[in-house]
């Protein structure tokens, strides 16, 4: 890694695993910031990031990012003819999130065919205590893949047992 004069990440190196010293080439990602505000992030290697006038994040990696408040509560990807994809979150009053909403939604293009095993909608809501902590997440992601399984006619076995999902990495939370 290495850092600019304020501290902020400017340049990773990534070199292929070994136990000794790294040699040979590496990949590398150039982290760029603006001069006004010299903490906001606006590449990540080919990658930019816009802004909105409040300073929030408004655009990566082609999402589109919408804030209420300081919070995020939309964040979307894709066009009516390829398929769009909408991340919908809500808050509390104490500013805790308390749900997120996933919809895709069929383009009308010949290449935004659905694939076995896409996930079409999903829903999850996040409960407090007294104290603000988190105490309970439920999702109804589960039940909608058992939905398209059933009207597909297929297991869930047949459902996971396919090549979109041979290489997916582990979410850890």
């Amino acid at each position: 890694y290495e850092y600019n004069n304020i501290g902020n990440i400017a340049k990773v190196k990534g070199y292929s695993y070994t136990t000794g010293t790294p040699t040979g080439s590496y990949s590398e990602k150039v982290y760029t910031y603006d001069t006004t505000h010299p903490d906001r992030l606006i590449t990540c290697g080919n990658m930019s990031i816009s802004y909105n006038s409040m300073g929030y994040p408004s655009s990566y990696k082609g999402h589109t990012a919408s804030w209420s408040r300081g919070k995020l509560t939309k964040l979307s990807k894709g066009n009516k003819i390829l398929g769009t994809e909408v991340h919908s979150y809500s808050y509390n009053a104490f500013g805790q999130r308390t749900g997120t909403t996933y919809k895709y939604t069929q383009g009308t293009g010949i290449s935004s065919e659905m694939q076995v095993g896409m996930l079409l909608s999903s829903n999850k809501s996040f409960l407090y205590d007294n104290m603000g902590r988190l105490i309970s997440e439920s999702s109804t992601a589960e039940s909608t893949v058992k939905k398209i399984c059933y009207g597909l006619e297929i297991t869930l076995k047949e459902f996971f047992d396919t090549p979109m999902f041979d290489n997916l990495e582990q979410e850890i939370r």
